[in-house]
């Protein structure tokens, strides 16, 4: 958003690029529920005592269901919007490399180790940001990729609140 009212002349290519590569990053979640389902599917739900525990662990595949929708949402924005809105305002194909050039960032989504591997920025021309930085969209595109992620994130704390407190309960009923 900075970048938007500066003089392109004094933006780092580079710095542009890794930003914007970082607002394409999709989010990933596909949580296991084998045994939580198969309690609740089982009917043998009834088999815990503890009343608070049974409710919680029912909800609690309503609750994940609620944040793969709103990752869905996001990746869907993305992909059918936002692309193809850097594709006509901008040439991306620097952003995707720049993804690949930051090995932190990368390791830290794909929560995989990778060896330093050469840099293939010199195959794509670096595109002039005016277009994309000053058109009136990007801003709103921007906005709406903040509260969209900013609100999956606050969920994703609230189910691993409810996480916690599953796991809390389940350890009081086994000391029991």
């Amino acid at each position: 958003m900075d970048y938007s009212n500066l003089d392109t002349g004094l933006i780092s290519s580079d710095s542009l690029n890794r930003y914007l590569s970082r607002t394409t990053t999709r989010p990933t979640f596909h949580p296991a529920l084998g045994v939580s389902n198969d309690l609740t599917n089982s009917g043998r739900l009834y088999l815990l005592t503890n009343p608070e525990l049974r409710k919680k662990i029912a909800a609690f595949s309503n609750s994940l269901s609620e944040l793969r929708e709103e990752k869905t949402i996001i990746v869907n924005w993305v992909e059918e919007r936002f692309y193809p809105f850097l594709i006509k305002h901008y040439q991306i194909g620097r952003l995707n490399v720049e993804f690949l050039d930051d090995e932190k960032f990368r390791e830290k989504v794909t929560q995989i180790k990778f060896k330093k591997q050469k840099s293939l920025k010199e195959l794509f021309e670096q595109s002039d940001p005016t277009d994309v930085l000053n058109h009136p969209d990007f801003e709103d595109f921007l906005s709406l990729l903040i509260v969209n992620t900013t609100y999956t994130n606050d969920q994703s704390l609230g189910v691993k609140l409810k996480i916690e407190n599953i796991i809390a309960l389940i350890e009081e009923e086994i000391e029991k």
